[in-house]
């Protein structure tokens, strides 16, 4: 049962706080791993062109609108969502469930990063035996670190193979930390988003001056820079740049709203959404230049080409990256930055997305036998569900499930999600009332840029990167086993489902605690 109850709406203490927290958590692994392995795997720098062109009609407008729902209806997805129109909120749902979703699996990523930093005070280093030719073959791939050590695969997805405790404990570990970081509150998580989110750009500048020294940095920056025009004509590059546009400033998920709830009505949204972006996607260039360099160093010590490198996925980090440190003089120190790197990066997403997660529950106010659970009681809850959901990733096939869980559960849904977001914000009726509340709010309006490009570019644009993600999920989904046939359309068809639904559904007598939040009476007072 939800009960009616009102409760303290949390703010940054200062604007800094909000653009620390918002960048660090945009950034994430998409800016440090995604972006660098798309390229590498799209054609070069030929992926640059349909990147930029996604990130300026798709990401940043997007990343605008999210910010000003949450940041003028002050509070999570789905009542922002609800506040501009009632049949709207499934929206918000379904951005609730995909949320889950990625903090139950991406947290695997941490996971990984962690046990790398601890294997770095191993002498010599476990990776040192790992050989990067023979990579193209599934034998040689398996008896690197990565694959034999730290996963202990199994032979394919039909065997679960059973835990891998090293997995399992430091999965718990991981996610005992967020429970921590997000339990003291709003101010305290914004304190340690100073740490996970300004260390990872210091250790960026120490990678990017060291690697400037090394033989072949300039060749790897060659093959960074070539472009191979008849790559463009694949509509596969398209869709990869999309997602990776998206997930580049992480829309689509509740989170980016949930953030921007926690600013004052009359902070600046539009200053504030293009520099986040700009710098966002400054991170993202200056990474795989620092990335591709050390690959170039790779391909010049070990006598082949960049390119005949075989890499797929999680290789270029977990494989890769230390075979390009092994390299070095105090290679354990070295790689023991990078995963450090990696760690505080992700660490900041997953502690944001829970922390949206739990808002959620949090305003909603939910009671159990006429009692209200404390904000306490539903961190705990959160923080276990997203264990459990998680725990198959922990067996030895776990990382096959992980790459279907990616494929189905997120980067359909985000790219679908965000085109119907695109839709209804350059469309919607509306949305008139949202971009005159903050113009009175805020003194500036949404520029005709972001209305013309949200209206026409992004929203056909997106309808037409959506069927063909359709079109992909119905090629590949009948080729899994039956059990994860099921899952996987569960996963994308759940959320999309959820916005039909509530969109259709038929209209109820609003309770009092439905109206939109600037009906209520007092800034800070809200629910659910």
């Amino acid at each position: 049962m939800i009960g009616v109850n009102y409760v303290l709406k949390q703010e940054w203490s200062n604007s800094l706080d909000f653009w620390i927290g918002t960048l660090g958590f945009a950034i994430g692994f998409g800016g440090f791993w995604r972006l660098p392995y798309a390229i590498f795997a799209h054609g070069g720098g030929a992926f640059f062109i349909p990147y930029f062109i996604c990130y300026i009609i798709f990401a940043y407008p997007l990343f605008y609108w999210e910010s000003a729902l949450g940041q003028i209806y002050r509070s999570n997805a789905i009542i922002s969502f609800a506040s501009l129109d009632k049949r709207l909120k499934g929206i918000g749902y379904a951005q609730c469930v995909m949320t889950i979703i990625v903090a139950s699996t991406y947290v695997y990523l941490i996971t990984y990063s962690m046990i790398f930093m601890m294997d770095c005070f191993s002498f010599p280093l476990p990776w040192r035996d790992d050989n990067m030719t023979a990579l193209n073959t599934t034998e040689g791939l398996h008896q690197t670190h990565f694959y034999k050590d730290v996963l202990q695969i199994s032979s394919d997805l039909r065997e679960p193979g059973g835990i891998n405790p090293s997995v399992f404990w430091v999965n718990a570990l991981t996610l005992f930390l967020c429970f921590v970081t997000i339990s003291f509150g709003l101010n305290f998580s914004g304190k340690i988003s100073y740490a996970t989110s300004i260390a990872p750009f210091i250790l960026l500048g120490i990678f990017f001056v060291r690697g400037c020294f090394l033989d072949g940095w300039w060749e790897g920056l060659g093959f960074l820079v070539s472009i191979d025009y008849l790559a463009l004509f694949d509509p596969i590059l398209w869709f990869e740049a999309a997602a990776q546009a998206i997930f580049q400033v992480s829309i689509g998920l509740s989170a980016v709203i949930q953030l921007s709830s926690y600013r004052k009505r009359h902070e600046d949204i539009g200053r504030s959404s293009f520099w986040i972006c700009m710098l966002n996607l400054f991170t993202g260039v200056f990474s795989s230049i620092i990335v591709f360099g050390f690959m170039g160093y790779v391909a010049k010590t070990a006598d082949t080409k960049l390119e005949d490198i075989p890499l797929r996925g999680f290789d270029l980090v977990f494989i890769a990256y230390p075979q390009a440190l092994l390299r070095m003089p105090q290679a354990g120190l070295w790689t023991f930055l990078l995963y450090l790197m990696l760690f505080l990066i992700g660490f900041q997403s997953e502690f944001i997305l829970l922390e949206s997660i739990t808002a959620y529950f949090i305003e909603a106010n939910i009671k159990f036998k006429n009692i209200y659970l404390k904000p306490l009681h539903i961190r705990i809850l959160v923080v276990l569900a997203c264990f459990i959901l998680g725990l198959i990733l922990s067996t030895r096939g776990g990382f096959y499930y992980f790459e279907i869980f990616d494929r189905y559960g997120v980067v359909t849904n985000v790219i679908t999600v965000a085109t119907i977001e695109l839709v209804v914000m350059g469309w919607h009726p509306a949305v008139v009332q949202l971009q005159n509340l903050v113009l009175g709010f805020t003194g500036e309006g949404a520029t005709q840029y972001l209305k013309k490009v949200t209206k026409y570019y992004g929203a056909i644009g997106g309808l037409i990167l959506s069927l063909g993600a359709g079109m992909s999920f119905l090629v590949s989904v009948f080729r899994l086993p039956v059990w994860l046939f099921f899952v996987s359309v569960g996963f994308t068809v759940g959320p999309l489902a959820l916005v039909g639904y509530f969109y259709y559904e038929r209209p109820k007598k609003a309770r009092s605690s439905e109206q939109p939040l600037l009906e209520m009476k007092g800034e800070h007072s809200y629910s659910f």
